[in-house]
């Protein structure tokens, strides 16, 4: 699950409960530092900080938290301990308590608001003392929401706003303020290039249920209701039901973004793949047999746009596994975003 469909879906759920972060893990275990749950009375709700046994270890302990926040080391080995993590490894995590708190609750449903443009934010948690965390959100401009705010912490992120907002990764830095630690969990968000698919088909519904556990941000854009809605997408990141050819106007897409081009025919196919050559995205993904692709180019090199997609054209898309199904071609082509995602977002873990 991404930290923005886990941060949209917090804003959904009401108080109280637990949210658990991870800020240290080992390399060699599935949890990955800044991955989140959210729990009430040890009943994971949402998200995951790696599943297996740390996980379990997590939730007893968010179930026991009776201060408003605390840290706190899970799955250290211990001699002769039969229960031992193995290949998990030991991870540490922020607990926060999250009370009945109407202003809260109000901070999550705007910052979800916000996940839905395409600019970078930071999500910055602060806990000192034995005072609930502070919480600050914005862009690159400063921050623009905020929660629990005290004014000497507000004056502290204010000054470092900028320091924090271009870490790549979710860091926890330690800070002393009149011999008082204070630390700062600073959580990159809308940096990770989103999943377009230009079609709610079978394949984009199988998809649907890959991507986000994969760490990819998802947006389905179709304009036929009967298949582009919750029903049938109930964990994408967001729902476009305009026409296809529409959303290229507003200028909405990014270099670090995945094309995914599989409409119901073929002429808007092409349409779509001339729009997208002349988009920055780094992945462009056609659906379609070697012929299809064939017939198109002669018109995108009539029309200067062949080379625009050189590097970036992936047709057929997804790894050639032989199969025609739509769970298994699904599963094809989320191997192969897999698989060029190191190029195109270097920093993803």
């Amino acid at each position: 699950m991404t930290p923005e469909f886990f941060l949209k879906t917090l804003a959904s759920l009401d108080p109280p409960g637990v949210i658990a972060t991870v800020v240290e893990a080992a390399r060699r275990g599935p949890a990955r530092v800044g991955a989140s749950l959210y729990c009430r009375a040890g009943l994971l709700l949402t998200g995951t900080v790696g599943g297996g046994l740390n996980e379990k270890q997590v939730l007893e302990a968010a179930s026991d938290l009776q201060k408003p926040f605390e840290f706190v080391d899970i799955g250290e080995e211990e001699e002769g301990d039969s229960q031992s993590t193995g290949c998990s490894g030991p991870i540490k995590v922020l607990l926060e308590k999250i009370d009945r708190d109407d202003s809260l609750q109000k901070f999550w449903q705007e910052l979800a608001i916000e996940l839905d443009t395409i600019e970078p934010m930071t999500l910055l948690k602060v806990v000192a003392g034995n005072n609930p965390p502070c919480y600050f959100a914005g862009t690159a401009q400063g921050p623009a929401l905020h929660h629990y705010s005290k004014s000497h912490i507000a004056a502290i992120v204010e000054k470092q706003w900028l320091s924090f907002f271009t870490l790549a990764e979710t860091v926890l830095e330690k800070q002393t303020l009149s011999d008082q630690p204070i630390h700062f969990l600073s959580q990159p968000l809308n940096r990770v290039g989103r999943v377009l698919i230009f079609g709610a088909g079978h394949i984009a519904q199988e998809l649907s249920r890959l991507l986000p556990r994969l760490g990819f941000p998802l947006i389905i854009i179709d304009p036929r209701p009967e298949l582009c809605n919750q029903v049938n997408f109930p964990e994408v990141d967001l729902l476009v039901d305009t026409s296809y050819l529409d959303y290229f106007s507003t200028g909405r897409i990014r270099e670090n973004d995945y094309l995914i081009i599989m409409s119901p025919d073929h002429g808007t196919d092409r349409t779509i793949l001339e729009l997208a050559a002349l988009s920055g995205a780094g992945y462009i993904g056609l659906l379609g047999s070697r012929a299809k692709l064939a017939s198109f180019e002669a018109t995108l090199q009539e029309k200067g746009l062949w080379d625009e997609l050189s590097g970036r054209l992936h047709s057929p898309i997804g790894l050639d596994i032989g199969s025609k199904a739509p769970a298994e071609v699904a599963i094809s082509i989320a191997a192969e975003l897999i698989s060029v995602r190191p190029k195109i977002h270097p920093h993803t873990p």
